[in-house]
């Protein structure tokens, strides 16, 4: 059965902004800080959603998706990126960007 939670923890963050772990912590603590939470309270979706500027809704969805679908999510991103150059640009080599294993 599949359980849903209410509440956010740092891998989560880091999800949501593909920042270090590190950063994530020190997000949630000064969210703490900012509302006057203790830090053995949790921070809730709806919270993090008002604190960050990120609909709520889009916290759930990213947050219950696994790892392999935040890999396949990345994975259409390059390929619409690639498809998105110029002749030029494929012919210089330049997509930094992408992985050495997706350069053209």
């Amino acid at each position: 059965m599949f359980r849903k939670r209410a509440v956010i923890y740092p891998k989560d963050v880091v999800c949501l902004t593909g920042r270090s772990e590190r950063y994530a912590q020190i997000l949630l603590h000064q969210f703490r800080a900012f509302v006057n939470k203790e830090p053995h309270q949790f921070v809730a979706f709806s919270d993090f959603s008002l604190f960050s500027g990120i609909p709520e809704d889009i916290i759930r969805n990213l947050v219950g998706a696994s790892l392999t679908d935040f890999a396949y999510i990345n994975a259409v991103f390059r390929l619409q990126w690639l498809n998105n150059l110029t002749i030029t640009e494929r012919q210089s080599g330049d997509c930094s960007i992408l992985s050495p294993s997706l350069k053209t």
